[in-house]
This record gives C-alpha cells, sequence and structure tokens, in this order.
C-alpha cells in the first residue's frame, strides 16, 4: 500500500512472434484491506487485437526485463452450471469429514464443480482432495504466497500479518475470472457452510423462481452452534452414517432465532459476466447494468456451523430444513467407504 510505483506497463507476445507488444497497465486496488500493509489488487492490460495472444508480463519504472511471463487464459464456453469456491484452506487444515460433506450435499443441489485453494493441510484432506480432482469434481490450486507475505502464526488473524486472511480477496476474485466464461454461476462460500434453499429441490429451481438476469444473488446467515444438543430425530441413516461420519448438517438441527442482515456474513451466487470485483461478502463492483438481488430468509439461508461456546443466552429455534437433502448421506457413505483408513480428523 505504500509503494512509491504507480507506472506499470504490460508486455504481451503473440505466439511464435519475437515482437512485444507494450501497453499502459491501470492498476485497481481491491476494497478490504483491512489495514494491512498489503491488498489485493488488480492490473487491467488494454489491448486492440487479442488475436493469438499467448503471454503477458508486468514490469515498473520502465524496466524491460520482467520477472514472472504469465500464460493468458481465453474464457471458454460455459460447461458447467454451477462452480463453487471455496478460500484457502489452511493452518494444516485437517477436518476431511467436513470437506466430504460440504461437496457431497452441494452436489445433490446443483454443484458441477469445486474450486480449493490449498494453502496448508494435512494429509488426511489431501487424499480427499485427490480423490475428488481424480472425478473431475474439484480443481486444486497450491496457494503458494510469497516469502514476504507469509502469514505469522497459525490462524492468519494477527495483526502481525501482512495481508488478510491468507489473501482470500485474491483469491475470490481469481476464482471468479477463472470461471468467467467456463460456468454460468459461481458459489462462493466457506467450508463450514451450506447454502440451503427452503423451499426448493436445487440451486437451479431455487433461482427459476427469483427475478431472472440478476448479477448477483445475495444470501444472509445464521449460526447453528455445534455445541448445542443434536436433533430429536433418531433413524438408522442419522445413527449408522450421519453421527460416525460428522455430517452435522444432519445432526445439528438448531440455530439462532438471529438472522444476520444484508451484507453481515452473507455469501452469494454470481453470474461472472455481469461481476467485476466480489468481497467477502459482498460484490464490489458489477459490469455495466449487473444489479444484485437479496435473497429473502424464507427462500434460502446460509447455514453456519461452529463452535460457539458463549455465557449469555441464545434464542435458539429448530430448523430441519436440510433433512430434505438426506440423500446425500448416502452418497457421504459411498465416499468414506472408498477412502478406507483415513482419518476423517481433525488431526490437530
Amino acid at each position: 500500500m505504500d509503494s512509491p510505483v504507480r507506472d506499470y506497463k504490460c508486455i504481451l507476445r503473440r505466439k511464435e512472434s519475437p515482437t512485444a507488444i507494450w501497453t499502459k497497465a491501470t492498476l485497481q486496488l481491491y476494497p478490504e484491506s483491512h489495514g494491512r500493509r498489503f491488498t489485493a489488487a488488480a492490473f487491467s492490460c488494454m489491448v486492440k487485437d487479442v488475436i493469438d495472444l499467448d503471454t503477458v508480463s508486468l514490469v515498473a519504472d520502465n524496466k524491460e526485463n520482467p520477472a514472472v511471463v504469465l500464460p493468458i487464459m481465453f474464457p471458454s464456453e460455459a460447461k458447467r452450471t454451477f462452480t463453487v469456491c471455496v478460500p484457502p484452506l489452511n493452518s494444516r487444515y485437517s477436518k476431511a469429514y467436513q470437506l466430504v460433506e460440504m461437496v457431497e450435499v452441494g452436489r445433490l443441489l446443483g454443484a458441477d464443480h469445486y474450486f480449493f485453494y490449498n494453502y496448508s493441510t494435512e494429509w488426511n484432506v489431501d487424499v480427499v482432495l485427490n480423490h475428488y480432482k481424480s472425478r473431475g469434481l474439484a480443481t486444486i490450486i497450491q496457494w503458494s504466497l510469497p516469502l514476504a507475505l507469509q502469514i505469522n502464526g497459525t490462524d492468519g488473524t494477527s495483526e502481525e500479518a501482512r495481508l488478510h486472511y491468507f489473501g482470500q480477496l485474491v483469491m475470490l476474485n481469481d476464482c471468479l475470472n477463472r470461471n468467467r466464461g467456463a460456468s454460468k454461476y459461481v458459489i462462493f462460500q466457506d467450508l463450514d457452510e451450506l447454502l440451503i434453499p427452503k423451499n426448493h429441490q436445487s440451486w437451479n429451481d431455487m433461482l427459476n423462481s427469483l427475478p431472472a438476469n440478476m448479477a448477483a444473488y445475495m444470501f444472509r446467515s445464521s449460526f447453528f452452534h455445534l455445541d448445542w444438543p443434536n436433533t430429536g430425530l433418531d433413524s438408522n441413516v442419522i445413527n449408522e452414517i450421519a453421527k460416525p461420519y460428522k455430517a452435522y448438517a444432519f445432526i445439528k438441527q438448531y440455530r439462532e432465532e438471529r438472522i444476520f442482515g444484508r451484507s453481515v456474513r452473507s455469501k452469494y451466487i454470481v453470474d461472472p459476466l455481469q461481476v467485476q470485483v466480489v468481497g467477502v461478502h459482498n460484490v464490489w463492483k458489477f459490469r455495466k447494468g449487473g444489479k444484485s438481488y437479496h435473497v429473502p430468509p424464507e427462500v434460502a439461508l446460509v447455514h453456519h456451523y461452529r463452535e460457539m461456546k458463549q455465557n449469555q443466552q441464545i434464542r435458539s429455534q429448530r430448523d430441519n430444513s436440510t433433512l430434505r437433502y438426506i440423500g446425500a448421506l448416502y452418497q457421504i457413505q459411498r465416499t468414506w467407504r472408498s477412502l478406507l483408513h483415513i482419518p476423517l480428523g481433525p488431526m490437530n
């Protein structure tokens, strides 16, 4: 943020051509730096003709030798309907049970593919990630921050960290851009969250009931406390699958009565062709004409499962809407049976 350099240029090259194309690079700082020394940013290289362009580089202060040469990725025809982008796995993440539940419930809801950004994981999670990758369900991106930006400590939240939460903002927009033209919709959600429709069986059915052609559909959130009592439902599928495999979406049926307001812990589904910049809980910039629609919580809600031991009394209410997707438990069971001897976690 304190860099004096403001003169950047792009160097573009065509396939099998030694001639370089120089153009001015426009710098855009993304919001949500959280007061850290480093923030997410995008450089735009304006060119008139993109035919056969192959690589791009960035230089500053009229330097001629770039440090990195990047391949140019061109948008493809949409081959997926719903792609899910997951924030960086970090701190030797080892809750493999959580990962499997999120993927299998999401698949039942309509997820075609997942993008995982791996900063730091335990070996059991690596096995699960490779399991989904081998089946064409996941893309794994090794998320290695430059040495100067390595996170101090294990949680990435200390004030000494130079970059907010493992470069999450960079990751979110990287995933947005990788899927522009490749996926009709992109969903952003954390590992401990599930986007659950209340009146529909799938994300697609839900969106078809909402105003059409929105650039972003925003969803409000509520906490499901993992330390609260289990559901009273006593069935073979719960006792034999949900409990042994820690499928908390089917065990924990009590949430806070409180539902967070708009853009407070919200998550969203976007049309990547209409969105320019996304944030953690909202969309910062639309492409021309893009608009957002705030989905009422009675239509869909983000279920956020987390341990929250608190002294004060919190009003709760029963919410068993996930039981309509109980069929996901059988796929969770099949997945773990194909991963025999792999610990569910956590391992640290």
